[in-house]
C-alpha cells in the first residue's frame, strides 16, 4: 500500500497529497485507502464507488439463545464481539461464535453495551438491571474477554441508552435516559471506565435518544422530541448540541409536511463527508401508534437540517432505530424494524437501508420474516463484512423465529 502520494506540477516539483478526491458520475469522493497497481494489477480504491455492492452471506443465523443488544469489531483481536442477556460471545467471521467471560456475567443483569476503550486498552461492559426497584448500571472491564473484573462501580439510578468513545478526549460518554423517579436524561463521563461523573444532573424531559461526537465541530449532538400541548398531540424533533457534555442548547425542528409526529432515534457524524445523518420515524396519526414513515435527516453543521418522511415500505408500520457510518466505504447503514400490528410491543422483523450520501437510500432485507429486529451493527474492515443482530423476528401470527444475526459482505 502506498503510504505517501505525490503529484507533480508543471515546474517539475512534486507535492505530497494530504487528501485525494476522485469523481464518479459527477460526484467527487475522498479516497480513504489507495493501492497502486503492479504488473498490471490494480487494487480497489475505497470510497469512490457510487453505489457499493454487497451480498448477504447466507440466511440469517443463530448466535446463541440470548439476542444481541450490541456488536462491535475488535481490531485489537480481529474478532466480532457481541453481548446480550448474560452472554458475551466472539467470532472471527461472524458465523462461528464462542462464549467468553466465563461466569462473570451470570445473574448480573442484561449486557447492554460493549466498547473497546483505547485509553485503558480494554473492553468496557455495561450491564443494566434493577436494584431496589430502580434502574442501575454495572461496569465490568476486561483486556482479553476472558479475565473479567468484578463490577468496578454500580451506577445507581441510571439506565444507559447509548455509549460513545471520544478518542481525542480519552473519554467514554454515556447517555442515561431515566433515573429512578425522574424523567429526562443525564450525561456521564469517564476517563478510565470505572469512575463516572454526571456532568448534567437531570436534563429536562423528554429524553435524549442518542448522541454522537464531531471532532471537526468540537461538539456533541443528540436528538429529543417536544410535545405540543392541547387536544391534538403533535410531536416535533429537537436537536441538542454541547461542546462539553454539560451545557446543552436546543433547537426545535418543524414537522415534515403532513406529519403529526416525527422523531430521530439515532445520529452519526461522517468526517469524510462532513455530514451528520439522523434516522427515525414519522406518522400522520397519533404518536401512540407505530410510525408509518421512516425519517431521514442530514446536516453539515448540526444546526440547519433537511429531512423528509418517506413511505419506504408502503402499507407497513416501520421505524429506523440506528444509523452507522462506515468510513472505509463512505457509506451509511440504517437499520430498523417493521411492526406486525398497531401495538409497539408486538414486533415484526428487521430491515436495513444504505446510502453513500445521506440523501438517497436503498432498502434491503425488506419483507423477510427471518430477519431479526436489528439492534447492533458491527463492521470489519479486515473482512469487509457487516454483522447485524437483535431479537428474533415475529411473524404475523406472533411466532418467534430462531435467528438473531444476518451478515453482509462488501
Amino acid at each position: 500500500m502506498a503510504k505517501n502520494t505525490y503529484i507533480g506540477s508543471s515546474n517539475n516539483t512534486a507535492s505530497k497529497v494530504k487528501r485525494m478526491y476522485i469523481g464518479v458520475d459527477g460526484v467527487a469522493r475522498r479516497v480513504i485507502k489507495g493501492y497502486i497497481g503492479v504488473n498490471g494489477v490494480a487494487r480497489q480504491f475505497y470510497g469512490i464507488n457510487k453505489n457499493p455492492n454487497f451480498t448477504f452471506v447466507q440466511s440469517p443465523i443463530n448466535a446463541g439463545n440470548s439476542p444481541p443488544t450490541d456488536i462491535i469489531w475488535s481490531t485489537q483481536h480481529n474478532l466480532y464481539v457481541l453481548v446480550g442477556g448474560y452472554t458475551c460471545r466472539s467470532s472471527p467471521d461472524g458465523i462461528s461464535w464462542t462464549a467468553r467471560g466465563g461466569t462473570a456475567f451470570n445473574g448480573a443483569g442484561n449486557l447492554r453495551f460493549i466498547r473497546w476503550f483505547p485509553a485503558i486498552s480494554a473492553y468496557v461492559f455495561f450491564v443494566t438491571g434493577d436494584i431496589g426497584g430502580g434502574p442501575s448500571t454495572s461496569i465490568y472491564i476486561s483486556t482479553n474477554l476472558d479475565a473479567v473484573s468484578s463490577p468496578t462501580i454500580n451506577i445507581r439510578d441510571y439506565r444507559l441508552s447509548d455509549v460513545i468513545v471520544v478518542p481525542e478526549k480519552n473519554q467514554l460518554v454515556a447517555l442515561s435516559t431515566g433515573r429512578s423517579g425522574y424523567p429526562g436524561s443525564s450525561i456521564l463521563l469517564s476517563s478510565n471506565g470505572a469512575d463516572w461523573t454526571d456532568v448534567t444532573g437531570m436534563m429536562a424531559d423528554p429524553e435524549l435518544k442518542s448522541i454522537c461526537w464531531s471532532s471537526y465541530h468540537g461538539k456533541y449532538l443528540g436528538f429529543t422530541t417536544v410535545y405540543t400541548p392541547g387536544g391534538l398531540r403533535y410531536v416535533s424533533p429537537v436537536v441538542r448540541t454541547s461542546v462539553n457534555g454539560a451545557s446543552w442548547t436546543s433547537n426545535e425542528l418543524p414537522l415534515p409536511a403532513g406529519m403529526r409526529h416525527a422523531y430521530f432515534n439515532s445520529v452519526c457524524w461522517a468526517p469524510e463527508l462532513s455530514l451528520y445523518v439522523a434516522v427515525g420515524g414519522a406518522d400522520t396519526t397519533s404518536s401512540n401508534s407505530p410510525s408509518n414513515r421512516v425519517l431521514f435527516g442530514r446536516s453539515a453543521n448540526g444546526t440547519s437540517w433537511t429531512y423528509e418522511a418517506v413511505d419506504i415500505l408502503p402499507g407497513m408500520k416501520c421505524t429506523l432505530t440506528k444509523v452507522t457510518y462506515i468510513p472505509e466505504l463512505q457509506m451509511f447503514v440504517a437499520t430498523g424494524m417493521t411492526h406486525n400490528s398497531t401495538s409497539t410491543s408486538i414486533y415484526g422483523y428487521g430491515f436495513m437501508c444504505s446510502s453513500v450520501d445521506g440523501y438517497n437510500w436503498t432498502v434491503h432485507l425488506a419483507n423477510d420474516p427471518q430477519v431479526p429486529v436489528i439492534n447492533g451493527v458491527g463492521w470489519s474492515p479486515k473482512l469487509n463484512r457487516i454483522v447485524m443482530g437483535g431479537p428474533p423476528a415475529r411473524n404475523l401470527y406472533g411466532t418467534v423465529m430462531s435467528n438473531n444475526l444476518v451478515l453482509a459482505n462488501f
